[in-house]
């Protein structure tokens, strides 16, 4: 590890403190310290009203669930998967498997069976957590697929960590969890890891091929807890809220990870998206730290222009955004609305963690990402014979980073082919093209697939579409290269109406008009298509390679 990461563990850890097992960071160390009765979790149900864990309670439902994969006979390096949606089970779940010792996967509880399937053999899972309706449509039809899973528990009324009462009649081939777990030591020590074991497997959100199991270890909590507190600001009892899916490594990294190790309150809403019950948690929760992507922001803006508001918040004092680059229209209307501003953030599922930020205590820059969380070296690589070559301020190149750092993935699940392909010497080949300049502030050109040549000129789609979202009528977009047989690739642009407004063909052209007004006609669309919604991945971001593929 570097010099600097030296630094950063003694500072993290303190001199008496350097817990190797995940779970020991997150839990065991605040109950010690007298931490016991922090509030750790705060959970708001589809109906009903919020309830409340401490550090206390999890680590008793943590504890209760280590044991009993030991005594479903779940060794250390086993793989146990959730599979459900934003239940107070899936974090004990999760801290529980790290706290044995056992690997921990989280899955979109939006897949069909089939990308189950794929992900459950992939990881040889032992054991899965879930709940009834997902046993029964997604896991019953491939059960015979997965001779490896000894074992499926079912969370039938999810947040009953006080009452672990039995629930009737769990599906045929399960066990109800509340049972399963109340037969738990509720006093079950951290399993002695070492930093090096592995710990988490996320599967990236790819949609063509099989899913790349990234896997992390034991020694990437001091990432997360780093992290956490230089870029987000979270420290202990700050009132927090991340709003991405468990499945999506930052629902874990920064979901879970993070703010436990720094002792905060987390907020974990199970409903999906719903604008005015967002506006409500973030004042009946007196939300402090929010973590959000572009994506809900854009969601939320529209909903706001058609008149579901909240605020005013005093209590927010910092929004973040990750997951696809943060256009200007929803950092400016962040910054009206929330009453501060939204800092951007860029780091990916094989980094772990947070590596390029505009930290809670730095001002954000017009079109630039962030600068270098310290600790972290970045650069732009570019060439002719494997991207050796580092590019000048200002010049677009690949977004690399020197290694190592704790939180580094350590391979691709059964593909170290792949995994020795990702890196260049001492550099993380990210696969983003960027820019850097003087400064060291980092713009966000796209991902080397989607940025495309149109009449010579290099074109990145998302400066495309942040330019474009700023038109009153455009919603949402996304923009790809169209192969026109007598232009060759034209810039095509599909747009998402903003409510009150219709498809014509004058709208067509004052949105075109006004796109070639700001980005010049080198980089401007030159066609619009209108749709109902643009195809994304789970983690949010456009699959612009399906954008001429898919009904508008």
């Amino acid at each position: 590890m570097t010099d600097a990461w030296v630094g950063i563990r003694a500072e993290i850890e303190g001199p008496d403190w350097t817990p190797q097992n995940i779970t020991a960071f997150t839990l065991t160390r605040h109950v010690r310290s007298g931490a016991s009765e922090r509030v750790a979790l705060r959970w708001r149900p589809r109906s009903g009203p919020t309830s409340t864990y401490t550090y206390g309670d999890l680590d008793r439902a943590a504890s209760r669930f280590a044991s009993g994969l030991v005594r479903e006979g779940i060794v250390e390096g086993n793989t146990v998967a959730i599979l459900a949606g934003r239940i107070p089970e899936l974090v004990v779940a999760v801290l529980g498997t790290l706290r044995a010792g056992a690997v921990s996967t989280v899955l979109f509880s939006s897949f069909g069976p089939d990308p189950v399937l794929r992900r459950l053999q992939k990881g040889t899972t032992h054991l899965l957590v879930t709940t009834p309706r997902l046993y029964r449509d997604k896991v019953a039809p491939i059960r015979d697929h997965l001779p490896e899973l000894k074992q499926v528990l079912v969370v039938d009324g999810p947040g009953r960590l006080a009452a672990l009462a039995a629930q009737q009649d769990p599906p045929e081939g399960t066990k109800d969890f509340g049972a399963w777990l109340a037969q738990g030591d509720p006093a079950f020590p951290d399993a002695d890891v070492e930093a090096e074991d592995p710990a988490l497997l996320h599967f990236t959100s790819g949609t063509t091929g099989e899913p790349k199991g990234v896997v992390h270890v034991h020694d990437a909590i001091l990432a997360h807890a780093y992290t956490g507190k230089r870029v987000l600001g979270l420290d202990a009892g700050t009132r927090y809220w991340c709003t991405a899916d468990p499945g999506w490594v930052t629902g874990i990294s920064y979901g879970i990870m993070a703010p436990l190790a720094r002792g905060a309150t987390i907020f974990m809403d199970e409903e999906e998206f719903d604008a005015e019950r967002w506006w409500e948690n973030l004042n009946a929760e007196r939300t402090e730290v929010l973590y959000t992507s572009p994506t809900a922001l854009r969601l939320l803006r529209r909903m706001h222009t058609a008149g579901v508001t909240g605020g005013p918040f005093p209590f927010l004092r910092s929004v973040f955004s990750v997951g696809e680059p943060l256009a200007h229209a929803e950092a400016q209307w962040g910054r009206t609305v929330f009453g501060v501003p939204v800092r951007d953030t860029w780091w990916q599922t094989e980094t772990g963690c947070i590596v390029v930020a505009t930290c809670w205590d730095d001002d954000p820059k017009d079109g630039a990402v962030g600068r270098a969380v310290p600790g972290f070296d970045v650069a732009c690589l570019h060439g002719t014979a494997g991207h050796e070559v580092v590019a000048p301020p200002g010049e677009p190149g690949e977004l690399c980073v020197s290694t190592p750092w704790p939180s580094m993935f350590r391979t691709y699940l059964g593909n170290p082919n792949l995994y020795a392909r990702s890196f260049l010497g001492t550099w993380y080949l990210s696969g983003d093209v960027a820019q850097l300049d003087a400064g060291g502030w980092v713009s966000f050109v796209g991902r080397r697939g989607d940025v495309f040549k149109s009449a010579g000129h290099l074109i990145s789609p998302a400066e495309v579409e942040d330019a474009m979202l700023q038109h009153p009528a455009v919603s949402d977009v996304g923009v790809w290269g169209r192969h026109d047989p007598v232009a060759g690739t034209v810039v095509e642009a599909h747009v998402v109406l903003a409510q009150g407004y219709a498809e014509s063909e004058e709208l067509t052209r004052d949105i075109l008009g006004f796109a070639r007004a700001r980005l010049g006609p080198a980089l401007a669309p030159r066609a619009v298509r209108f749709r109902t919604h643009l195809p994304r991945t789970p983690s949010g971001k456009i699959l612009r390679k399906d954008l001429g593929n898919t009904q508008p």
